[in-house]
């Protein structure tokens, strides 16, 4: 028997994989799932949560092994001495940290230039891993979360890991990630960044422009330091959809693909078929009013 998906678990999904969609009802959800499916995987994922939950006798089976598998997580690590050494740890050691500029990346200045951004690899993981690894008594998510459930949905859900390090000291984990990003902003401001050229998008992302530091992926590879992280390195071309608008496009240089920044979800269907060139149908305009189903009258991009 195929277990019927509700919209409080399309919801969930949604939240998830942070998906640019707000209504779930039946015939729009399948709609937006396939819109973004080039953007997100959106249709993939979803076909994988399906394929998951019909594993279980029930959606209340589903719930209870998502439920099972958080605890379970967090009690292997809330169990470990050395976790609770962290906990009690103060980590006056990792507290210093090179500040980068809050200069904002996305502003019409800024088009038209291209970037690079350096970050983290599931930030949480390395951090910890960082102070002590028998916390985790793994290397990397995939190996910690394969300890409490083999199926590859629970493997991939942020909000599982969100979950389980979301009670596992996070302001701590932050500290040091806060600590690591600026070991590593230090190492490239040896190699000939200058500080005035660091952006700074999120409080652990390294951004510069790329004309300023040419060879940062030399110094990535071959930094001592730098090299003992798993960092996640994105090159790529800032684009805006108009100047009236505060809709930014990244076009990645390093690998296929774009992301769209600082775009209201409700207008994220508009925007994909501007970019895409095609035709705008009534789906396209829908959005959520006070729980109901709306439709714009005018198109946002004309």
């Amino acid at each position: 028997m195929t277990i019927k998906i509700n919209e409080d678990t399309k919801r969930q999904f949604v939240r998830d994989y942070k998906l640019p969609i707000q209504i779930v009802q039946d015939g729009y959800f399948e709609y937006y799932l396939e819109l973004f499916e080039e953007l997100y995987l959106s249709k993939t994922k979803y076909d994988l949560l399906v394929n998951t939950i019909n594993r279980f006798e029930s959606l209340e089976d589903y719930l209870n092994e998502i439920y099972r598998i958080k605890n379970a997580a967090m009690d292997f690590v809330k169990d470990r001495e050395s976790y609770k050494r962290f906990e009690k740890d103060k980590l006056e050691e990792y507290r210093e940290t090179s500040i980068v500029n809050k200069t904002k990346l996305y502003q019409q200045d800024h088009v038209g230039k291209t970037f690079v951004s350096i970050d983290l690899v599931k930030g949480n993981i390395q951090s910890l891993n960082y102070y002590d690894k028998d916390i985790l008594a793994a290397d990397t998510y995939e190996e910690f979360i394969s300890k409490f459930t083999d199926l590859e949905y629970f493997k991939e859900s942020k909000q599982i890991r969100q979950v389980i390090f979301g009670k596992l000291s996070p302001k701590k984990h932050k500290t040091i990630q806060l600590n690591i990003m600026g070991k590593i902003k230090d190492e490239l401001v040896k190699a000939g960044l200058k500080d005035i050229h660091v952006l700074g998008s999120s409080p652990d992302e390294i951004v510069f422009e790329k004309k300023y530091f040419e060879n940062y992926k030399e110094i990535l590879e071959q930094n001592e330091i730098i090299k003992k992280f798993d960092l996640h390195v994105e090159e790529f071309k800032l684009e805006s959809i108009n100047e009236d608008l505060s809709v930014f496009v990244k076009r990645f240089l390093n690998k296929e693909g774009i992301e769209i920044k600082r775009c209201n979800a409700k207008f994220m269907p508009e925007v994909v078929k501007h970019l895409s060139g095609e035709p705008l149908i009534d789906k396209d305009l829908a959005f959520i009013d006070e729980g109901r189903i709306a439709h714009y009258s005018e198109p946002l991009i004309k």
